[in-house]
Parts: structure tokens; C-alpha cells; sequence
């Protein structure tokens, strides 16, 4: 059986030819000119992805950004870790390229600065622009003289199971009461899902039926100190609210340096 379509390809592309003019030199007009449609095609395509991508948020807008924090919790805290991770929001602003708090007035805090030169020498974790949440908690907790057992990328603070086992610290469900001092861990398919971390520095707990809040500090997030309500349900169990695509997978307390 004779395939007429395989024909008529041959015999459009013979009148494109023919119609530049025949040939070896309408060929070369031909192929020339289906090369470029089709990088034309591929440059639109990828301008298109490349601006859906970056417009897609990362925090949401709605995180309430803060000056500074407030002191409302009454019960048992890590007060010398809150007052470290403070000591290093001060000292931290939103810039380019995404808008996070990745940056650093370093002659504002210069203990956390001769922190991070000690333990990460010349890490691009902590240079200008590109500070990360984990070195926020790690120079908090070690700046408070409590230095933590185990240090990774965000997401393995909990998938790690380390602080499961961790002399003095206790993994707590995201259902339970955060307090200040701890360590707040995120889940999130962005920047290749190595989530995030924040620390806790003020809780309001909800009261009849009235949400509460969640004070943290964090780097390389939407500000140095943001708020996010705290919900309790009919069963009594409590739930952060956090950005979209965001999952708060646990609390990490060191247990074993609360103070009333």
C-alpha cells in the first residue's frame, strides 16, 4: 500500500524549495529557514518556563514580618539561645535576589561573624548574600554555650532521627505546644527540598477558640523575625500555620537547659 502521507511531506518541502528559487541554493533556504522557526520555538518555550518558575513563591506573602519580638510567653524557656538568636536577627536584612534576610550587617553582630569564620571557615553558607537558616541555629545555639549535636542541611534536623537519641533533647510531633528556644523544622519540595529551619523566641498560646501565635527567628527566609498564628483544635491538638507548600515536621528542644 502506498503511504500518501509520507508522499505529501516530500512534496511540500520539493514546493518550498521550488518556491525559493530551486535547487541546491532553495535547500539551503529551506533547511535555513526551519532551523530557525525551530529556535524560535525553543527560545519562547523556555522564556516561559524560566518566568512561571521564577514567580512561583517560595514564602508566602502573608507571614507576618516583625522589628522585633515580643515577650509574652510565662513558662519554661531556652532564654539564652532566644536571646543569641535575636543578638543575630538584629544584624540581618532582606536583599536580592529573592527579597530573603540572607544578608548581614556584619559590624552589627560580630560574635556571630567570629562564630561562623571558627566552625565553617570559608563556608559559602554564611557569605554575604547567601546566609543560610542553619547557620542562624547552629551560631544561636552556640553562642548560648550549647553547642548542637548535630548539624546538616534543614530537612535532616528530623529525617536524620539524630535528636531522637541526642542526650538532653527531645523531637516533639508538630502537634504539640512550641516554646521559645526551639528549633522549628520544615518540609517543602522548594529548592530541591532540603527544607528549613527557624527558631522559636515568643509564644502566645491560643485561648477559647482565639488563635495564638508563633514568634521565629530565621536567615534566608521572608525576614529575621516573622509571626505565624498558632491554632488549636476541638481534640486539643495545636497547629502552626506556615507558608503555602510548607509542612512543619517537628519541634527540637534542648530540654536539658530550659529555665523558667
Amino acid at each position: 500500500m502506498l503511504d500518501f502521507r509520507r508522499s505529501r511531506r516530500r512534496n511540500l518541502f520539493w514546493l518550498a524549495v521550488a518556491a525559493a528559487g530551486g535547487g541546491i541554493s532553495g535547500v539551503v533556504v529551506v533547511v535555513v529557514s526551519l532551523v530557525i522557526m525551530l529556535s524560535l520555538l525553543l527560545t519562547l518555550s523556555l522564556q516561559v518556563d524560566g518566568k512561571s518558575a521564577a514567580t512561583t513563591p517560595s514564602y508566602s506573602s502573608s507571614s507576618l514580618s516583625l522589628s522585633k519580638a515580643s515577650h509574652n510567653w510565662t513558662g519554661k524557656r531556652n532564654q539564652a539561645v532566644v536571646n543569641a538568636a535575636l543578638y543575630i536577627a538584629s544584624g540581618l536584612y532582606n536583599g536580592p535576589p529573592e527579597g530573603y534576610d540572607s544578608w548581614y550587617h556584619a559590624d552589627m553582630i560580630p560574635d556571630a561573624i567570629a562564630y561562623w569564620q571558627r566552625t565553617c571557615g570559608g563556608c559559602a553558607a554564611w557569605a554575604q548574600g547567601n546566609l543560610q537558616c542553619v547557620m542562624l541555629i547552629s551560631a544561636a545555639y552556640g553562642l548560648a554555650g550549647q553547642p548542637l549535636p548535630y548539624v546538616g542541611t534543614a530537612i535532616t534536623f528530623y529525617t536524620s532521627g539524630a535528636y531522637l537519641h541526642a542526650p538532653g533533647y527531645e523531637e516533639l510531633s508538630p502537634d504539640s505546644m512550641p516554646i521559645p528556644g526551639d528549633i522549628i523544622v520544615l518540609d517543602s519540595p522548594y529548592f530541591g527540598g532540603v527544607g528549613h529551619v527557624m527558631l522559636v523566641v515568643d509564644v502566645q498560646p491560643p485561648k477559647d477558640g482565639t488563635p495564638g501565635y508563633v514568634q521565629f527567628a530565621q536567615a534566608n527566609g521572608p525576614g529575621p523575625i516573622n509571626q505565624e498564628p498558632l491554632y488549636q483544635d476541638a481534640n486539643g491538638h495545636l497547629h502552626m500555620a506556615i507558608w503555602d507548600n510548607y509542612t512543619v515536621k517537628c519541634y527540637i528542644r534542648h530540654v536539658a537547659a530550659l529555665t523558667d
